[in-house]
């Protein structure tokens, strides 16, 4: 694994994850293609087709899991046709990714164009906005928070069994390593249309460990897949705990 710059070592289990969300994994992209490579393949088989890229992107070494990670030129982007991986209706879905820009005034890192759409833009904040029939959700982070030429974190997330007191109050996130830095009520509605995917538009920069879930990543399930990559799965918390009893046990014998 390469990391020129981690945001912080972090612990090889984060926290006591409530299950493995690999299950939920819809589409992954690794970004380890090949250099010079005009396709790029995702991991979980449910995209028909390879990504269709111009030939202006290339593969880069620096990245943060993997064999390399996908750099981009500020015009481009890499498209991937209508899947169902992308369409989430009106349900919970996170978008996990690992990011080095070298420009913050950049447009969508990666947008599901038309219609019922959602996307992730670096414009004067960073926005993830969630837009169906005109009516959207719109949450905002503090662009002074991001570093060019760093690789940093970000996952969004769609709640929509989110509870406030005994009431659903569905919201969407943005978290930046690891940290939740934006969060607003959504009250958008059901995103199933027939768009392509299109991921670096306007990125002067790298992504690296591209992942769709088709649920709402807890905190600590951010944090694991922060620390251990998209395609690990999390431990269950007993077996934590098992392996935990485990080394107290050694621990206990050698002190005899």
């Amino acid at each position: 694994m390469h990391r020129a710059s981690s945001p912080r070592p972090g612990p090889a289990f984060a926290g006591a994850a409530s299950a493995d969300v690999t299950s939920n994994l819809t589409a992954w992209f690794k970004l380890d293609d090949n250099a010079a490579t005009t396709e790029v393949n995702e991991e979980i088989g449910n995209v028909d087709a390879a990504l269709n890229v111009n030939t202006s992107l290339r593969h880069s070494a620096d990245c943060v899991f993997g064999t390399g990670s996908l750099s981009f030129n500020g015009t481009d982007s890499a498209i991937a046709p209508d899947n169902a991986a992308f369409r989430f209706d009106n349900s919970s879905f996170s978008i996990s990714l690992w990011m080095k820009t070298e420009d913050t005034a950049a447009d969508p890192l990666f947008k599901y164009t038309s219609g019922a759409n959602y996307y992730l833009q670096m414009s004067s904040t960073m926005r993830l906005r969630i837009n169906q029939g005109g009516t959207e959700s719109q949450a905002t982070a503090n662009l002074a928070l991001f570093t060019t030429g760093e690789w940093e974190h970000l996952c969004v997330v769609r709640n929509k069994e989110h509870m406030d007191g005994e009431t659903p109050a569905p919201r969407i996130e943005i978290w930046h390593d690891g940290s939740l830095v934006g969060s607003v009520a959504d009250v958008s509605g059901d995103l199933d249309n027939t768009s392509e995917m299109k991921f670096g538009i306007g990125l002067a920069g790298q992504l690296d460990d591209l992942g769709f879930y088709d649920c709402a990543l807890s905190a600590d399930e951010i944090e694991f897949i922060m620390d251990n990559g998209v395609g690990t799965p999390i431990p269950e918390p007993g077996t934590m705990i098992l392996a935990g009893l485990g080394v107290l046990v050694l621990l206990l014998r050698k002190r005899r």
